[in-house]
């Protein structure tokens, strides 16, 4: 809400934003109501300006302060403000009133405090009383002659020739070119050679090592076989002999004492023929 002073012109604009319309004349009214009763105070016809642009201004009225005023905006088609445009809105807009702000130390025109001129006045003397350190030009003519001296005795300085240098490195590095061409290319057809016979005697030892190791073998499951040869004669040939003789003997027994000859029995045991032979000595 915009702020309006009593007994100031209101200044009322009415502008046509449509280009293509600005050729059309229109009847622009403005309505000034009181806000708070809506009486109205004042009716305004704006004239038509160039670009669309209508205007009009309205002298405020002497209203208590914060009193509210608006104004509504009518586009018409005809000169008697009778016919509203049907392509044109209506327009409102709020004011409020504020008394005219006096500055502090004027009452009515009277002054009562400090005018203009006595306020530059105060300030003028107060910025004599001030102090300000007295600003002194410093002589740098001793720096500046101490900073020639110091330059001349940089151009003073001799330049190195590096010439002779450079053509003692040159001369080093065509002497050292030409050794290192002239070094002789070792024959190292000697040591290939002592190299493949090596490489052949290695691998006659590792064919021999590898037939010796394959004699071996054979050697060793020659032993096998024979022990278990042996094992089978000595185990199982012996216990079949025994058990052939023990069963020869026990059918034997059986003979004789199916016999009932006692006598040839006895003839047979190991004692009577001990003592036979005690008596033919």
């Amino acid at each position: 809400m915009d702020e309006i002073r009593p007994a100031k012109y209101l200044r009322l604009v009415w502008q046509n934003n449509d280009p293509s319309d600005l050729s059309t004349t229109y009847y622009v009214q403005s309505v000034i109501r009181r806000s708070d009763t809506g009486a109205t105070l004042e009716t305004v016809n704006l004239d038509a300006g160039t670009g669309g642009r209508y205007t009009g201004r309205y002298l405020i009225p002497n209203l208590p302060a914060d009193t509210t005023i608006d104004t509504t905006i009518t586009i018409y088609t005809d000169s008697g403000y009778t016919t509203r445009s049907q392509i044109k809105a209506v327009e409102n807009r709020e004011y409020i009133i504020r008394n005219e702000r006096k500055p502090a130390g004027v009452v009515m025109g009277n002054v009562s405090g400090a005018n203009p001129f006595e306020i530059r006045k105060i300030i003028k003397e107060e910025l004599n009383k001030l102090k300000l350190p007295e600003y002194k030009e410093t002589d740098l003519s001793k720096v500046f002659t101490k900073l020639d001296t110091a330059i001349s005795k940089f151009d003073k300085i001799p330049q190195t020739d590096l010439m002779p240098l450079k053509d003692d490195l040159r001369a080093i590095s065509v002497t050292l070119s030409k050794k290192i061409d002239n070094i002789p290319q070792p024959d190292l057809k000697p040591i290939q050679d002592n190299i493949g016979e090596l490489a052949s005697e290695v691998s006659q030892t590792r064919e021999s090592y590898n037939n010796e190791k394959d004699d071996r073998n054979s050697f060793v499951e020659e032993i096998k076989s024979l022990i278990e040869k042996m094992k089978t004669f000595f185990f199982d040939d012996v216990e079949d002999l025994k058990n052939e003789v023990s069963t020869g003997k026990e059918e034997i027994i059986k003979e004789v004492r199916k016999s009932n000859n006692l006598s040839f029995i006895m003839d047979l045991s190991p004692k009577n023929n001990q003592k036979e032979d005690e008596n033919t000595e």
